[in-house]
């Protein structure tokens, strides 16, 4: 049913992501699809923050976010899961819905942390990429202690 999957992910919500990862490599498996793992960072080049940053912090931090991503992939993805990886900079979530709409997924499994009252206001990612997707999207939230 699904020949490709997009797994958006967050590197410093590990837990949230290694819980998402494990839904979408299930997924792969049912339907011998290839994932593709997303990472956005914020990006910072337009707005008054990058003005301030030192000449050649965006590329430092990309860098070292790239081979964060590699070493959580090598160590999460099984061998025999056809996998890429991709590090952009921008919202994320235009630029997961850019990224689904571009690979041509069938899939989007996104991890989406318990609501809180900005998200409610502002609405969240997930949030986001679910009302704006092109294909069906799978939310993976987190357990809280009352679940």
């Amino acid at each position: 049913m699904f020949n490709k999957i997009l797994l958006p992910i967050d590197l410093s919500e590990t837990k949230l992501a290694a819980e998402a990862l494990k839904i979408a490599i299930d997924e792969c498996r049912k339907n011998n699809a290839e994932l593709h793992v997303l990472m956005v960072v914020p990006g910072f080049r337009l707005s008054p923050v990058g003005t301030y940053l030192p000449e050649g912090t965006m590329k430092k931090m990309h860098e070292q976010v790239s081979a964060d991503l590699h070493k959580f992939i090598e160590k999460n993805i099984p061998k025999d899961i056809k996998s890429f990886s991709d590090l952009i900079s921008g919202e994320p979530a235009e630029e997961i819905i850019e990224a689904a709409e571009k690979l041509g997924v069938g899939l989007v499994v996104i991890p989406s942390h318990s609501r809180t009252i900005g998200q409610i206001l502002l609405g969240s990612t997930a949030n986001k990429v679910v009302a704006h997707a092109h294909c069906p999207v799978m939310v993976v939230k987190t357990k809280t202690k009352k679940d």
